[in-house]
């Protein structure tokens, strides 16, 4: 089944509120989740729900290719299962941990049911600037409205700059079907991007035109795509 994209709204100006360093093992685990996502042929999004205590009452990945539902955004089962599982005042005090910023759906479902903190780490507009990047077109249906255009006053905090390149790799590895060895193994070894054409056409996206100058330069697929067009994958479930 085909990935249909999981685009995230503009938020503006990058928030870096505090994000305090006990609050990192519960973002490092979000990105684990959001691994576990490519690897199963999803997009690259995972997100725990915390209580006031600091436990992990529930967490989620992006299930959206491998399920045909494109409401699978692990924020927004995190909040169903928050409006069923807790009471009001849990989750008023309760924070959610995610790997990207909340889309406008999550963050309306985030909102009604109450929850407090949301803590990202990338954010929505870094996403946006790696989709410029790579040449990949925006194809969401939603207007591109920030969490707190959506949810007024709520306490954001994020991105946090090393956590967010990760994102950024399980990004390109969801789009272009690398795998974590192939962009380790093959880094640094790309040609220079004017030693290629413009942009073409590449079949692995639907026939959207993608700019294959990024693929160039690419610390991974010089080698695993060969620098042809029509090469680039989807993820796989691995078997």
């Amino acid at each position: 089944m085909a990935l249909n994209d999981h685009d995230l709204p503009e938020s503006g100006a990058d928030r870096s509120t505090t994000v305090t360093e006990a609050e990192l093992p519960y973002l490092r685990r979000c990105i684990e989740l959001a691994a576990e996502a490519v690897e199963a042929g999803d997009w690259p999004f995972g997100s725990v729900l915390v209580d006031a205590d600091g436990k992990i009452l529930a967490e989620d990945r992006n299930r959206e290719s491998t399920t045909g539902d494109p409401t699978r955004h692990p924020e927004f089962e995190l909040a169903r299962w928050a409006a069923t599982h807790l009471s009001a005042e849990e989750r008023a005090t309760a924070t959610v941990y995610t790997s990207g910023e909340h889309c406008p759906m999550c963050a309306a479902a985030h909102g009604w049911a109450g929850l407090g903190r949301i803590v990202y780490a990338s954010s929505s507009q870094q996403a946006r600037d790696w989709k410029a990047e790579w040449g990949v077109p925006v194809t969401s249906p939603l207007s591109p409205l920030s969490i707190q255009d959506v949810v007024p006053g709520l306490e954001v905090a994020g991105p946090v700059p090393e956590l967010a390149e990760q994102v950024r790799e399980l990004q390109w590895r969801a789009r272009s079907g690398s795998s974590a060895s192939d962009c380790r193994r093959h880094e640094h070894r790309g040609l220079a991007a004017k030693s290629l054409p413009g942009p073409v056409r590449c079949r692995g996206f639907a026939g959207q035109t993608m700019n294959w100058s990024y693929f160039a330069m690419c610390s991974c697929s010089s080698s695993r795509l060969g620098l042809r067009p029509l090469a680039v994958r989807r993820p796989r479930p691995r078997k």
